[in-house]
């Protein structure tokens, strides 16, 4: 005959506990000294006790999962954030399905309306590019939603949002770029649909305007946020325009590519031309010239975002909303400070 499986009344015999105690450690719950917790938790797995999630989801009506969607898991920005979720997930027992929208709208709806089915218990959405209206209508399928990087106008207690304040670092990286006597500072911005690429682009015009400088409309390209967009990119710009001096960048894979673009017209970086991008991902302090970057800390947004749902879930917010993250300057070779 098959053994049945442990169960907590077995693992609380063994350990020496009360069965409510085992309970709290399994589900992460109530107080319970650390060495407490680590005896139930060495216990458990001698007997191989595994928690029946499906009769837990019945008992407390939650399905301990979360949903993570993100414009491109492929981007090293959001696999940071990603990691940041995933290990608070899993120090508080939850399980993350990461879904990918390919920087689609529609897709990014369907995305949202495949984790309701499945009855997660909420979601954390990065850099949403749906309007304001889909959004609404996504997001009211979901009890817990912490936006990253967007923010609704009308507010709502089931929806909290993590802001990255874009628009003062693309200010400082114009400034900073002004500060070297640059006069053709084109934008190589992101997805026209990005809540990111327009607090960006308000960030850079509000430089040029500080500064007395006219806007050449022709100076901002939108790019979808890649190395061969930004390479593709520049290089046109570069061919129309010679005279261009300095790049500010959506994100370091768009800083990447006109890197590569300005390598090949012969540009000298940055005697010649300088760039700034954003995120700081890992690739930018690798090549050669290394990329100046204004950078957020993503894997602790990441992590603050898993709290929040799961304080949302207890109705224990004690952090204000929206938190705003501001950029720090990383200075490397292709914008010296």
């Amino acid at each position: 005959m098959k053994k049945n499986s442990p169960t907590l009344s077995d693992v609380a015999l063994k350990a020496g506990v009360s069965m409510m105690t085992v309970s709290r450690v399994i589900n992460n719950k109530g107080k319970v000294k650390p060495e407490t917790r680590e005896h139930v938790l060495k216990i458990a797995a001698e007997v191989g006790y595994r928690p029946n999630y499906i009769a837990r989801s019945l008992a407390t009506k939650r399905s301990t999962t979360i949903g993570l969607v993100v414009p491109d898991i492929t981007n090293p920005f959001f696999s940071e954030i990603a990691k940041g979720v995933e290990d608070e997930a899993y120090r508080l027992g939850y399980n993350v399905f990461l879904c990918n929208f390919d920087e689609n709208p529609e897709r990014e709806f369907d995305v949202l309306t495949s984790l309701a089915e499945k009855q997660v218990d909420g979601i954390v959405l990065c850099s949403s590019r749906q309007n304001n209206k889909q959004l609404y209508h996504s997001l009211g399928l979901f009890k817990h939603v912490v936006l990253i990087n967007r923010q609704l106008p009308a507010p709502s207690h089931t929806i909290q949002s993590l802001i990255l304040d874009d628009f003062n670092g693309a200010k400082l990286a114009v400034e900073h770029l002004l500060s070297h006597k640059r006069k053709r500072i084109v934008l190589l911005s992101g997805p026209k649909q990005s809540h990111s690429a327009f607090q960006k682009e308000k960030g850079y015009l509000a430089a040029l305007k500080k500064h007395n400088i006219a806007h050449d409309p022709e100076q901002i390209k939108h790019c979808s946020p890649t190395m061969i967009c930004g390479k593709d990119t520049m290089s046109m710009l570069l061919k129309n325009d010679p005279t261009i001096d300095a790049v500010l960048a959506f994100n370091d894979l768009l800083a990447i590519g006109a890197m590569l673009a300005c390598q090949e017209f012969g540009k000298i970086i940055p005697q010649e031309l300088e760039i700034i991008g954003f995120d700081d991902i890992p690739l930018s302090k690798l090549i050669i010239p290394g990329i100046t970057t204004l950078t957020y800390p993503k894997k602790e947004i990441g992590s603050i975002a898993m709290k929040i749902i799961y304080q949302m879930m207890d109705q224990d917010i004690s952090l204000d909303f929206p938190k705003t993250f501001a950029p720090q300057f990383i200075f490397r070779q292709s914008s010296p400070k």
